[in-house]
C-alpha cells in the first residue's frame, strides 16, 4: 500500500452558465413549447446518444427544483435532453414463445434480465420481484390486463410486513429498501387494461429507475367500498425513486391517475389525462412509515426522509371538469397534490375548470414523532388553466396530532407566470399547527380571457455558476503542537468499505459511479483513498455526495514532493493543504483526510505538520495517516495526535496455517491480530475513532520471505472482521477493490466480495451499538474451543457485550460455550435470541457474533390492547395500515370483533383505542 507517483493529466472543468429568461404563457401548445424552449434552450449538437437502460439520475438536494429540472436529461427543454433508452439485447417473444403468458416469459429471463417483446395481442399480468434490467417493449395493440406488481424483494409486496421489518432493522429488509431496490425497468408502447374490475395497473414497492413511455391506461375501477382510500392507475409506496411516465394517456376510471408515497426524483411528462377520475389526478404524499435512519448515523439524511421530493409535473394536458359517477361535478380537487418539498408543476394545460393547480399540505411525522418535516421550495410555474380556477394553489398547515409538538414546517413557495381564464392567486389554509412560512414569491400571474403576456419575469432564476477556488493565504497560527479537535462527525457513522488507490479511478466519473454502486449494493458505504489528486478527483465527489457514500480523501499527489523535502516546515504544509481542503471540504461525502500512507519514523515531522494543516483548515472532519507496525505506527500517533486512528492489519503470510491469526510480517513472530491491535492503540484517546484496514490480498514473491502475504480464506476474512469488532473498531475497510500489481481486487474476487457483503449487511444494524461502545480493559467472558472472545462496554458503562469468533476451526462449524462471572443471559444482537450463559452456540468457521449480557429475569407480557395489531403496545398509524391491508378478509389477527370479516366495525374498535 505504498504511494505511487503516477503522472496525471489535469481535468479541465468548464462551467456552462445558463441564465433563465422570463416565461410567457400562451393559449396554444406549440407557442407554449416555443417559449419554454427559449427559457431552457436545447443543445445545438447532434441528438444525444440513447441511455444503456434506464439511467440512475441523482439528486443534488441542495438545488432548488427549478434548477434541478432545467438541467434534467428528461426535460425536453433542457440542453441536456437525452430521452431515448436502449433495451437489453437478449429478447423473448411473449406471444410466440409463451402464448401470451407474461409471467412465464418473465421467469424465463436470466437473473441479469432481458427484454420481453409484445406483438399486438392480449397478455396476462405479472409479478416482478428482485430481477433488475427487465424491459417490456410492445407493438401498437399490445395489451396487458389487470394489476401487475413490481417490488425489490418478496417482503416488500406486503406493505405491513415490509414496514415492520425495516423498523426492526432486519438486514434483508434494509438492503431491499436501500441498496437493493429494483432497477432499470422500462415499458414502451403498451396498453394497460383493467377490464372494468382491476383497481390499478401497477403496484410498486422498493423500485427505482423505472420509465413508462407511450402507454395507455384504461378501464380501471374505482374502489367505491372505501372512497377515502388512495388508489391510482399507478400506485406505489415504500422507497420509490426516479420513476417517470412520458407521452402516455390516462383514461380512468379511478380516484387518481397516480398515487405514489414518498417518491424522490420522479414525475409526469407530456401525458394526457381524461376527466374520468373522482378525486383528482396526481397524488404525491409523504411515506412516514419509511422515513428512517437507514445508515444508522444518528440523523436523517435527505434521501432517508421520505416526503415527496423533486417530483416534476411538466407539459401535460388535463381535461379538468371532473365528475362524480352520478354525473355531478366534483367540487374540490387539484391537478397535483403534494406533502413534500421541492416539487414542480410547470407548463401544463388544463382545458376545463379546476379547483386549483397545485396543493401543498403539511404532514406531521407520526411514526418518527421526534422528527419535523420541512415542506419548502414547491413551485407552480407557467401553467395555462383555460377553464379557470378557484385559485392557483392551496397550501395547508396540516393537522394537529394529539400529544405532539413536531408540527411540520410549510411555505417558501413560488407561484409565477401562470395564466387562468378566471380565479384568484392563492388560498392559504393554516389550521393552527403549522404557520405558512416565507419568503414566498408570487408574480407574473394573470387572470382573464385576454391576459397580455408578461413582459418580463420580475424574479428570474439563474443557473448556478461555479465559483472559482482562490488560492488561500495561510492564516498565522500559534506555534506548537495542535490540541486535537474532536471531530463533529468522526463518530457519526460506522464506515464499512474498501481502501483504494485514487489512480485506479483517475477522476473518471463513470468508473467511480460503478464502484460506488457496486459497493452500496453489497451493503458498504465508504472508501479510504490514497494517491488522490485534488483537482483531478474533486469532480467525482459529486457522485459520492449524491449517493450518500463516505469518502476519506488522500491528496497524496499534492504531498508527494513534501516527503522529499529535507527541511519540511509547517508553513510549507499549509501552502499545500489549505488549497486542497478549500477545494473539497464542502462536499458532504468527504468525512475525513488520509494524511499519508504508512509513513516511517523519518517522516514524523512531515506527518505532524500536514496533519496540523488539515486540522487548522477544516475543524469539522478528522485527519490522520494510515499507520502500521508496533514501534512505528503507535510512536507516530503519540507524536502527531491525529483525530482519527487508521491502521493496517495484514495477518496472513504464506507461512500462516489456516486460521492462524499470528502476525508473521514486519518481524513479528508471536503477536496475534488482537494483541497487535491492542498494542498499536494502547494510547489512543477514547474520542478518536479507530478504522482498521484488513487483508483480502496477496503480495510479494519468495524474495519477500516472511513478509510475503497470501490470499485469506472465507473463514479468515470472517475472523478478521469479528476480531476487529471485538477490539473496538469504529469502521472496517478491506484492501483492496481494484486488481493491480500482483494482487486480485475484491471486484474480481466474488467469493470474498460476497462474504464481505454478508458481513457488512449483518453489521450495519449493529453500528449504533458499536459506535457507543469501547473495549473493556478486562475480559468478563470466557469461551472454549480456541474461540476469540472480547468484552465491550457501552460508553456509559451500563451495558456489557461479548464478541466471540470461531477462529479455532477453519474447516467446520463448532459449538462454543460462553461463560462469565457476571450474572445474566446472552442476547444475540443480530437475532434477538436470548440464551443462558453456558449454552452451546453453533458458529460457522471463522464466524462471529455479538451478545449483550441481559438480566435473566423475565417480565410478564403486557395485556394486549384491542387494535394493537403490531404488538408495540400502542394503537397508531401502523396498526391502521395493517387493518387496511386485511380489509374484507377474515384474517383473525385483524378481525377485532371476531365476526368473521375485517370491516368498518373493526375500524371503529381500533379508533376507540387510538394512542
Amino acid at each position: 500500500m505504498s504511494q505511487k507517483g503516477i503522472i496525471y493529466l489535469p481535468v479541465l472543468l468548464v462551467a456552462i452558465v445558463g441564465v433563465l429568461a422570463f416565461l410567457v404563457i400562451s393559449s396554444n401548445a406549440p407557442l407554449r413549447d416555443q417559449l419554454l424552449n427559449s427559457l431552457y434552450p436545447k443543445s445545438k449538437s447532434h441528438a444525444a446518444a440513447p441511455w444503456d437502460g434506464v439511467p440512475s439520475i441523482n439528486i443534488d438536494y441542495n438545488q432548488d427544483v427549478e434548477t434541478y429540472w432545467a438541467n434534467h436529461p428528461f426535460n425536453p427543454s433542457s440542453p441536456n435532453y437525452r430521452p431515448d433508452i436502449n433495451s437489453p439485447s437478449n429478447q423473448v417473444n411473449v406471444a410466440t414463445q409463451f402464448g401470451g403468458n407474461t409471467q412465464a416469459a418473465l421467469d424465463s429471463l436470466p437473473s441479469s434480465g432481458g427484454t420481453l417483446y409484445f406483438p399486438a395481442g392480449d397478455y396476462s399480468n405479472f409479478t416482478l420481484v428482485g430481477k433488475n434490467n427487465v424491459h417490456f417493449i410492445g407493438n401498437p395493440g399490445a395489451t396487458i390486463a389487470g394489476t401487475s406488481r413490481i417490488a425489490g424483494c418478496d417482503t416488500a409486496l406486503n406493505y405491513h410486513d415490509f414496514s415492520l421489518a425495516v423498523t426492526n432493522r432486519d438486514p434483508d429488509a434494509l438492503s431491499c429498501a436501500t441498496t437493493n431496490r429494483l432497477k432499470n425497468i422500462y415499458f414502451k408502447n403498451i396498453t394497460f387494461d383493467g377490464g372494468g374490475s382491476a383497481l390499478d395497473a401497477f403496484d410498486l414497492h422498493a423500485v427505482q429507475d423505472m420509465v413508462i413511455d407511450n402507454a395507455t391506461f384504461q378501464n380501471f375501477a374505482d374502489y367505491t367500498l372505501d372512497p377515502s382510500l388512495h388508489i391510482g392507475q399507478i400506485s406505489g409506496a415504500s422507497m420509490l425513486d426516479n420513476i417517470w411516465v412520458r407521452n402516455s394517456s390516462f383514461l380512468g376510471k379511478t380516484a387518481f391517475s397516480i398515487y405514489v408515497d414518498g417518491m424522490h426524483g420522479g414525475g409526469m411528462i407530456n401525458n394526457t389525462f381524461s376527466n374520468n377520475h373522482r378525486r383528482g389526478y396526481l397524488l404525491f404524499l409523504t411515506n412516514d412509515d419509511f422515513t428512517k435512519d437507514y445508515n444508522g448515523n444518528g440523523s436523517f439524511e435527505d434521501w432517508e426522509v421520505r416526503s415527496a421530493k423533486y417530483n416534476v409535473v411538466y407539459g401535460n394536458t388535463f381535461d379538468g371538469g371532473l365528475k362524480n359517477y352520478d354525473g355531478s361535478p366534483v367540487t374540490s380537487y387539484e391537478i397535483a397534490a403534494f406533502t413534500g418539498a421541492n416539487n414542480l408543476v410547470m407548463g401544463n394545460i388544463i382545458t376545463n375548470r379546476v379547483t386549483n393547480i397545485g396543493a401543498f399540505d403539511a404532514k406531521t411525522a407520526l411514526v418518527n414523532d421526534t422528527y419535523t418535516y420541512s415542506y419548502y421550495g414547491n413551485k407552480i410555474i407557467a401553467n395555462d388553466a383555460r377553464g379557470g380556477v378557484s385559485y392557483l394553489m392551496e397550501i395547508n398547515g396540516g393537522t394537529c396530532p394529539s400529544g405532539q409538538n413536531n408540527f411540520a414546517h410549510v411555505g417558501k413557495y413560488e407561484i409565477k407566470n401562470n395564466r387562468a381564464a378566471s380565479g384568484q392567486t392563492i388560498v392559504e389554509n393554516p389550521t393552527g399547527c403549522s404557520s405558512i412560512e416565507g419568503p414566498n414569491v408570487v408574480n407574473g400571474n394573470c387572470f382573464g380571457t385576454n391576459c397580455p403576456a408578461p413582459s418580463s419575469d420580475p424574479t428570474p432564476s439563474s443557473n448556478p455558476t461555479q465559483t472559482p477556488i482562490p488560492t488561500p493565504t495561510p492564516s498565522p497560527t500559534p506555534a506548537g503542537s495542535p490540541t486535537p479537535v474532536p471531530s463533529n462527525n468522526a463518530n457519526a457513522n460506522f464506515p464499512i468499505g474498501v481502501f483504494e488507490d485514487g489512480n485506479m479511478v483517475w477522476g473518471e466519473i463513470p468508473t467511480f459511479t460503478d464502484m460506488v454502486n457496486d459497493l452500496q449494493s453489497k451493503g458498504m458505504n465508504a472508501v479510504i483513498f490514497g494517491n488522490n489528486n485534488a483537482s483531478r478527483d474533486e469532480p467525482i465527489l459529486n457522485v459520492s455526495d449524491q449517493k450518500n457514500f463516505n469518502v476519506y480523501f488522500g491528496a497524496h499527489s499534492e504531498t508527494d514532493s513534501y516527503f522529499s523535502d529535507p527541511t519540511p516546515t509547517l508553513q510549507e504544509a499549509r501552502n499545500i493543504i489549505y488549497p486542497v481542503v478549500d477545494l473539497i471540504k464542502n462536499h458532504t461525502s468527504v468525512k475525513g483526510y488520509n494524511v499519508a500512507d504508512e509513513p516511517s519514523l523519518g517522516d514524523l515531522d512531515r506527518v505532524k505538520f500536514l496533519t496540523q494543516a488539515y486540522m487548522e483548515r477544516d475543524t469539522s472532519k478528522p485527519a490522520g495517516p494510515v499507520l502500521i507496525a508496533v514501534g512505528t505506527g503507535n510512536v507516530i500517533y503519540d507524536a502527531v495526535l491525529p483525530t482519527m486512528f487508521i491502521m493496517d492489519a495484514y495477518p496472513f503470510s504464506v507461512q500462516s496455517a489456516a486460521c492462524d491469526f499470528t502476525m508473521k510480517g514486519f518481524g513479528y513472530t508471536n503477536k496475534n491480530l488482537s494483541q497487535y491491535i491492542r498494542e498499536m492503540t494502547a494510547t489512543k484517546a477514547s474520542n478518536v475513532p479507530l478504522y482498521i484496514i484488513l487483508q483480502t490480498h496477496k503480495v510479494g514473491d519468495s524474495s519477500w520471505g516472511i513478509n510475503q502475504l497470501r490470499v485469506p480464506s472465507v473463514p479468515e476474512v470472517r475472523g478478521q472482521h469479528w476480531i476487529s469488532i471485538g477490539e473496538g473498531a469504529h469502521g472496517i475497510f478491506w484492501f483492496i477493490y481494484f486488481t493491480q500489481q500482483d494482487w486480485t481486487g475484491l471486484k474480481d474476487n466474488p467469493t470474498l466480495m460476497n462474504e464481505i457483503s454478508s458481513l457488512a449487511q449483518r453489521t450495519n444494524p449493529l453500528t449504533q451499538t458499536l459506535l457507543n461502545a469501547k473495549r473493556n480493559s478486562t475480559d468478563l467472558f470466557t469461551a472454549n474451543n480456541g474461540a476469540y472472545i472480547s468484552t465491550l462496554t457501552s460508553n456509559d458503562g451500563t451495558k456489557k457485550y461479548a464478541v466471540v469468533a470461531n477462529i479455532g476451526n477453519c474447516s467446520s462449524s463448532q459449538n462454543i460455550t460462553i461463560n462469565s462471572t457476571q450474572q445474566g443471559s446472552l442476547k444475540n444482537l443480530e437475532t434477538g435470541q436470548i440464551l443462558p450463559l453456558g449454552s452451546q452456540i453453533s458458529f460457522l468457521p471463522g464466524d462471529g457474533k455479538v451478545f449483550e449480557l441481559v438480566s435473566s429475569q423475565t417480565t410478564p407480557a403486557p395485556t394486549p390492547k384491542p387494535g394493537d395489531l403490531n404488538g408495540d403496545g400502542r394503537v397508531g398509524v401502523i396498526d391502521f395500515s395493517i387493518l387496511l391491508s386485511k380489509w374484507n378478509t377474515s384474517d383473525p389477527a385483524a378481525d377485532l370483533n371476531q365476526d368473521g370479516k375485517v370491516n368498518i366495525l373493526d375500524f371503529s374498535i381500533l379508533l376507540s383505542n387510538w394512542n
